[in-house]
């Protein structure tokens, strides 16, 4: 039995569940993870989102496939050497192509992928690509949006 520290985040539209013990006790509480989403939808009077749980070979997939799959619309980045180059990787995909990406959004999709820079350093990695004439940029009310040159 492992007693190291083990943790989980699921978030799931606008609910997000964090689940922490020994990694047997985390898996354990996964199978019931549909029955305490509703219970805590229930507590604050909302509608409960639908959880489908598997503990089957999914673990062995990446995380940004496993999103996919589920309906998140981002994509896996394979072998990032750096910030830049993931970076570059997102908005080469469909997902990128598809329409501009403001930092949030190339932020959220980096840490769907597993990737957690700081939002700063995305920031800078995104100003050097404009600079390199990699990526193009322009500010809209949400603020400056990214896409291919």
């Amino acid at each position: 039995m492992s007693t190291q520290p083990f943790s989980i985040r699921v978030k799931i539209g606008n609910h997000e569940i964090e689940i922490s013990g020994t990694k047997d006790e985390v898996l354990k509480t996964l199978e019931e993870l549909p029955n305490i989403v509703t219970k805590v939808s229930q507590a604050f009077g909302t509608t409960a989102p639908s959880v489908a749980v598997s503990t089957s070979s999914q673990a062995s997939e990446p995380v940004a496939e496993r999103l996919v799959a589920t309906g998140v619309p981002y994509p896996p980045i394979t072998q990032a050497k750096s910030c830049g180059d993931a970076v570059f990787q997102l908005l080469n995909s469909d997902w990128g192509r598809e329409k501009p990406r403001a930092l949030n959004d190339i932020a959220t999709a980096l840490k769907a992928n597993a990737l957690h820079y700081p939002v700063a350093s995305i920031a800078k990695n995104l100003e050097r690509l404009v600079r390199r004439n990699k990526l193009r940029r322009w500010k809209t009310e949400e603020g400056y949006v990214y896409v291919l040159a």
